[in-house]
């Protein structure tokens, strides 16, 4: 013969598990790419996750258009440069910055070297710097900034970059195609992830499981 069993001992144990779940694994990474390719504006498209957000390029001392995949920037001259922020859509997620690449190609006259600044620093020290843009060559040539390290992980506010001209004239024109820059969001597991589904079940089992008595007999 079965004796009697008390289920509502075991609400508190069920809700302690659930919580310690969504303890044990509070956070999850994101792969995210920031694309400007300039088919007909200079606003990104981000994939990978809703959480990122990414500015229009702008640009300082420089005219520009752009249209079939191009962005042309007209008389680049030294210390001209175009810009765009990344933000995250909460202070809770981290961005993890790993490359910046691009296409690249000027006229004769245009900038042959460029230079990547960060908000990170108040935009005082060069990140990275690209030489030998080529000239008259389409759709230009492959160019990528370095930024590996710790200095572009677990960044927690909108971060602005500049892409400087380190040279150029009056008459130089600079053609950009194809930015990139990819890396990944750490994530907080929020409701929707699952464990904050089962966290929410698990409350209302477990209240049941209180209130209620389950007796099996011979």
């Amino acid at each position: 013969m079965l004796k009697t069993l008390n289920l509502s001992n075991f609400g508190l144990p069920i809700l302690g598990t659930i919580a310690s779940l969504a303890i044990a694994a509070p956070s999850h990474a994101v792969a995210v790419t920031v694309l400007y390719d300039f088919n007909s504006n200079f606003n990104a498209k981000v994939t990978g996750s809703p959480r990122l957000t990414a500015s229009a390029i702008t640009q300082v001392g420089e005219p520009t258009s752009s249209g079939g995949g191009v962005a042309t920037f007209t008389s680049a001259q030294p210390n001209d440069f175009f810009t765009f922020t990344l933000t995250q859509t909460a202070p809770s997620i981290n961005l993890n910055l790993s490359t910046f690449t691009f296409f690249a190609r000027r006229n004769g006259s245009g900038p042959t070297s460029l230079s990547l600044f960060s908000s990170l620093d108040g935009f005082t020290t060069a990140i990275d710097t690209v030489t030998g843009v080529p000239a008259n060559t389409f759709p230009g040539a492959p160019q990528s900034f370095n930024i590996g390290g710790a200095a572009f992980d677990n960044i927690t506010a909108p971060i602005t970059f500049r892409v400087v001209n380190n040279d150029g004239a009056s008459a130089g024109r600079l053609a950009i195609d194809d930015l990139t820059v990819k890396g990944a969001l750490t994530v907080p597991y929020e409701f929707e992830t699952g464990v904050g589904v089962l966290l929410f079940a698990g409350y209302f089992v477990g209240k049941r499981y209180l209130k209620n008595k389950a007796v099996f007999k011979a």
